[in-house]
Parts: structure tokens; sequence; C-alpha cells
């Protein structure tokens, strides 16, 4: 088995709104820019795969890097983020919050930290064994990336996702088991 880089994308600032489905929330102006922002790091690096959560700010994030390097997007359902509700939370960060302590606590209709993990780890291990040695990029979301790193570091927390900001990058290395070494993320 080939030791294979997983260059691992939060999306870009995004603008949720009711009206709007989730998986269709649009970057903002200065979504766009951070993603442009994402070819000046990530374009000189031997990446030759992208993948995406198939929501529509994840895919507009790494979609310029993708123009940049002549490489598709392929997209992976279990890359979306964790599904809160099936309501429209005004303010989700208490839960957000309590699921870090409470890892199986769920809103009705809505997806436990663990259930996230598993479905995140499970799409994370099927790309980065199909990437056998190929350095790939990952786009995906906030939470569930918290989650993952979490499984990885105990010390990953709710301030951890509070303070991680959009269009940030992270290392991890695929050799069997993921490894990260608790690197600051790249901004842009």
């Amino acid at each position: 088995m080939s030791k294979t880089r997983l260059f691992l994308v939060r999306h870009a600032v995004a603008a949720p709104h009711p009206d709007i489905a989730e998986p269709d929330w649009p970057l903002t102006d200065a979504g766009h820019g951070q993603a442009r922002d994402l070819v000046m790091s990530l374009g000189k690096e031997p990446v030759a795969a992208i993948w995406s959560s198939p929501y529509q700010r994840s895919m507009n994030t790494v979609a310029p890097l993708s123009d940049h390097l002549s490489c598709d997007i392929q997209t992976h359902e279990g890359l979306r983020e964790r599904r809160w509700s099936d309501a429209w939370l005004e303010d989700f960060l208490p839960h957000l919050e309590r699921s870090f302590s409470e890892p199986d606590f769920k809103l009705p209709g809505g997806e436990s930290a663990r259930e996230a993990l598993y479905r995140f780890e499970a799409a994370m291990i099927e790309i980065a064994v199909a990437a056998d040695g190929v350095p790939t990029v990952v786009g995906t979301h906030g939470n569930v990336l918290s989650l993952f790193h979490r499984s990885l570091d105990a010390r990953v927390d709710y301030a951890f996702w509070k303070n991680l900001p959009h269009a940030s990058v992270f290392r991890v290395d695929w050799d069997g088991r993921f490894r990260w070494r608790g690197e600051v993320p790249r901004r842009f």
C-alpha cells in the first residue's frame, strides 16, 4: 500500500438561508475569493485527484483548483456536512457544542456526531485506498472535518471547530491508517 497525502479543505464562506436547501447554499463574494486563493496554495502541489462533498459550497470551493489543475471533481455523498435536523435551526451552536461531549446526541431527523463521523471516515478510507499514493484534495465541511480530526486527536473539541477558518487546509497522510500531526491549518 502506497502512502497517500490528502489535503482536506473546509469550504469557503457560504451564505446559509432558510429558503434555500442546505446543499444549495452559495458561496459569498468573500468565499469565491477564498476559493481562488486556494489555487495559490495547492496549485503547485502534485495533486492528481479532487474529491468533494456534493454540496455547492464545497464544490465551488475546489472548482478554481480543479480548473487550474485540469482535474475533474469527483463527488462523494459521505463527505457532506452533518445533517442537524429536518427543520431550520436558528441557532445550532448549543447542539454542536453538546455533541462534542455527547457523541450519540441528535435532534429529530438529524445525525449524531458518531453517525456523521462513521459516514465520513468510510468515505475517507474509500478515497484514500482509491488514491493509492496519488496526492488528493478532499473538499468538505467544518463539523465533519472537526469530528474526523477529533478521532485522530482527542484534544480537538468545540473550540477547535469554532476557530476553524473557512477555506482552511489540513494535510493528512494515509498508510493503512490516517495520520495527522496536529498542524495548524493553512489559512486563505
